[in-house]
């Protein structure tokens, strides 16, 4: 299935700070007409490395630019895979919460 959703939002942060596709693909090392075909989702998302130059380009959260390309941290692999039923339970069992009570539970956890 095809993304829908990070070039769009791309392009969107780019029109609103009033950039060019030229400006932002040679701050990103991308070809420009690589970056108009993400944002017209014609391409799909880039890899891992350049979405977080499009972050840092942006001021963006990474994690929110990487789950709106359908992809995670490669830092999370490892750690997912130290312990993946529990993990994977844990992620199951936080689906259906408010990001009230999520932020609670990272605020938690960041306490431990």
């Amino acid at each position: 299935m095809k993304n829908r959703k990070f070039g769009p939002y791309i392009k969107l942060l780019r029109k609103d700070r009033k950039m060019s596709v030229e400006e932002i693909a040679k701050e990103i090392e991308l070809s420009k007409t690589d970056l108009a075909q993400i944002e017209e989702t014609i391409l799909d998302p880039p890899d891992e490395i350049v979405i977080h130059r499009i972050a840092t380009v942006f001021d963006e959260d990474i994690d929110r630019l990487l789950g709106l390309a359908d992809k995670i941290s490669s830092d999370l692999i490892p750690i997912i895979l130290r312990h993946p039923i529990l993990i994977a339970d844990l992620i199951r069992s936080l689906r259906y919460m408010s990001s009230a009570k999520l932020e609670l539970i990272s605020d938690y956890a960041d306490a431990l």
